[in-house]
């Protein structure tokens, strides 16, 4: 072991938390690649996923199973190989661990029990995509997956689009096409969104449209829908989509304002009907002042 690699360690057990690339692997980092060779063990979201990584870069640590579904007591596990003396590495399959992907519990776990707990940074998709999205402001939400189910992800689609600020998630192949039309109802149609698929591979697609040209472009070739999805979605704060309320909400509103205070109103026209809070009360308060 060189005097290099003897720097990037830590003397006492340490768990690190290692980034590895979402796509090209050139895109690992040197000091990634001295801790996974000098750690004792590395401990991997997929066994499977994280042996090819480190065959192609000739590192034969020993490797163990940390997923999300045997987190708990892999977690125990890992602590025992610490208070060995053992030095340990978490990678998830693809970037940061712990971001949509297991590490929270473990890191701490670790913490709490007085052990360090190193971070090794590298790729993210959420910073890959944010750096090439055009976005303005710097503040954001990161709002990992989306529910699977359409009413809970309006739900949290409904929240998020409360912020006023530009909204980051992670989507499936099988439901990019659902959520994205879900995405155009909540956040309107003149709202931007900028696709990231299969980043930094060889299909690799950046791609920003408005939110109903994007529901179009995953719909017209089933190519499109193929790949791991990270998604900003920068909200048009002019934009309203209330011209399209449906009538019966029209005459709920109506209905609810006379006998409500107009938040209350507002909140409960807004979750039915999956409209942005915002919109539905200016909408209430055109209403009182027209009558």
């Amino acid at each position: 072991m060189g005097d290099k690699l003897k720097n990037q360690l830590s003397k006492d057990p340490a768990l690190y938390v290692v980034a590895t690339p979402i796509g090209n692997m050139s895109d690992i980092t040197i000091r990634s690649i001295d801790i996974l060779k000098g750690v004792d063990v590395v401990a991997a979201e997929d066994t499977r996923v994280t042996r090819k990584l480190l065959s192609s870069l000739n590192i034969r640590t020993r490797l163990i199973s940390h997923r999300q579904h045997n987190e708990g007591a892999s977690s125990d596990g890992i602590l025992d190989l610490l208070a060995s003396g053992k030095r340990v590495a978490l990678v998830s399959d693809a970037g940061t661990p712990g971001i949509s992907d297991p590490g929270g519990v473990l890191v701490s776990k670790v913490r709490t029990a007085g052990y360090k707990v190193i971070p090794v940074p590298g790729v993210s998709a959420v910073i890959t995509l944010l750096s090439v999205g055009g976005v303005s402001r710097s503040d954001f939400r990161f709002a990992g997956f989306l529910p699977s189910k359409t009413k809970e992800r309006r739900e949290v689609l409904q929240k998020l689009s409360h912020d006023e600020v530009s909204v980051c998630v992670f989507e499936s192949p099988h439901r990019i096409s659902d959520a994205m039309e879900d995405i155009c109802h909540v956040f309107g149609p003149n709202s931007m969104v900028v696709f990231g698929r299969e980043m930094t591979k060889l299909n690799e697609e950046i791609i920003s449209l408005s939110a109903s040209k994007a529901v179009e472009w995953v719909r017209s070739d089933a190519h499109k829908s193929r790949g791991e999805f990270t998604v900003l979605i920068i909200p048009n704060l002019n934009d309203s989509q209330l011209g399209e309320i449906i009538p019966e909400h029209l005459t709920l509103l109506r209905e609810l304002i006379d006998c409500l205070p107009l938040g209350k109103a507002a909140s409960i026209v807004a979750k039915h009907g999956g409209y942005n809070r915002k919109d539905v009360y200016e909408l209430g308060i055109k209403m009182k002042e027209s009558r």
